[in-house]
């Protein structure tokens, strides 16, 4: 495939943005950041989880100059359980067309989003395109095994969701893969609403010279179960978050006005009881935190991406106590030391019978394809 010569200062004028999810928003801002751009809002259908995503895209993007807008909604193309691969892709078939009545592409465009885009995996064999990461699941598809050769050689045409392993990509993070035509830096992010957004977190991030961004562990996160938000019991994944947190504490020996800041994965919500559990747990040891969201203006504020806070507050450290994409997109900028307990997370994940195991064993490989920035204890 020819590539396409992407430059972070230039965006092709047929180039047409679906903002599928928070990773894409942030992505594309990043990129398009006082630039104009066509885009299409894809705001997907999800039971379990209910957001204004019209308004977490907007604040993500609000620097950069949006025309043509329009705003779609569509279902979630990964929620469809099927007992074997056949029943797999005729269940794929049909949603494809079903999505196709909903929204239309234009074939003279190229179109830009993640391989999560309901419409993008509706029309990938009828327009061209680009992917931007959807998360680390991206840079694990594009090291697959040698042995899956024939699975990344025709998965893209017998598998219906499934675009071609060589497709141009966009990535936030260090791979170096071949199929990379771009590579972003969150430290370009910028948007004027976010930062007002979190200018209480911004100010009390410089109060002190440690600060501490924890990503929590909680159902949803880790694979295994999706659960409709304040309806989990969390007094496992709470001592789960406990251990990890003071084992990070013994082994980094932070200075004495460390300040802990606690950020919930978008699927929980705000996740009150658990965030306050553990204030609780941190008072005890006579140890500052707070809950994020009693810092930030908006009221998605767990889903906005912490690649946005790394680059306007002052971190020294983002712990993730469970695996993240953000720390494979900021730690080789070697601004934020980035801390994960991968032998925690995949003891607990094991107990839980989660069906992505594979996904946290690939997490060590993830590490040395992207040059070995991430501290695993």
């Amino acid at each position: 495939m020819n590539k396409l010569n992407l430059d972070k200062d230039t965006i092709p004028e047929n180039y047409v943005f679906i903002v599928d999810n928070i990773t894409s928003a942030f992505a594309i801002a990043t990129w398009a950041a006082g630039k104009t751009i066509s885009c299409i809002y894809e705001c997907k259908i999800i039971d379990w989880r209910k957001a204004d995503y019209n308004a977490l895209f907007d604040i993500i993007l609000s620097d950069v100059k949006k025309i043509n807008r329009v705003s779609v909604e569509v279902p979630h193309p990964y929620f469809m359980h099927s007992p074997n691969i056949f029943m797999t892709i005729w269940k794929q078939k049909k949603f494809i067309k079903n999505v196709r009545k909903i929204f239309k592409l234009d074939k003279s465009k190229t179109y830009v989003s993640c391989s999560t885009s309901s419409i993008l995996i509706s029309n990938k064999t009828r327009v061209d395109h680009v992917l931007i990461d959807e998360g680390m699941g991206s840079i694990i598809a594009r090291h697959r095994p040698k042995s899956s050769f024939l699975k990344r050689t025709f998965g893209g045409i017998i598998i219906p969701f499934r675009f071609a392993f060589d497709a141009p990509q966009i990535t936030l993070s260090n791979d170096s893969h071949p199929a990379i035509e771009l590579h972003l830096d969150y430290r370009n992010f910028r948007s004027k609403a976010y930062e007002t957004a979190i200018s209480s977190l911004i100010e009390k991030t410089e109060e002190s010279d440690c600060n501490v961004l924890v990503l929590l562990m909680g159902p949803g996160n880790n694979g295994s179960i999706h659960i409709k938000e304040g309806e989990w019991e969390y007094d496992k994944y709470l001592q789960f978050n406990i251990k990890v947190i003071k084992r990070f504490i013994e082994i980094t020996k932070l200075s004495a006005n460390t300040v802990f800041f606690l950020k919930t994965h978008p699927s929980l919500g705000k996740s009150p009881e658990i965030v306050a559990q553990l204030i609780k747990f941190f008072a005890a040891k006579n140890i500052q935190s707070y809950g994020l969201s009693s810092l930030i203006n908006f009221e998605e504020s767990s889903s906005l991406p912490a690649e946005g806070m790394l680059k306007y507050c002052n971190f020294q450290y983002l712990l993730s106590a469970d695996i993240s994409s953000s720390v494979w997109n900021v730690s080789h900028f070697k601004e934020v030391a980035c801390y994960v307990p991968l032998r925690e997370i995949i003891d607990f994940v094991k107990a839980e019978n989660s069906p992505h195991l594979s996904v946290y064993n690939f997490q060590e490989r993830l590490n040395k394809e992207t040059g070995n920035w991430v501290n695993f204890f």
